[in-house]
């Protein structure tokens, strides 16, 4: 479980840079 939950944590993490810098890339 543990594993799993930092597993869910460090995948979020990286999704969400990522969006951030392509929402502000596209954003005018």
């Amino acid at each position: 479980m543990v594993s799993q939950t930092i597993t869910l944590t460090n995948g979020s993490g990286l999704h969400m840079r990522p969006a951030g810098v392509l929402a502000s890339a596209m954003a005018p």
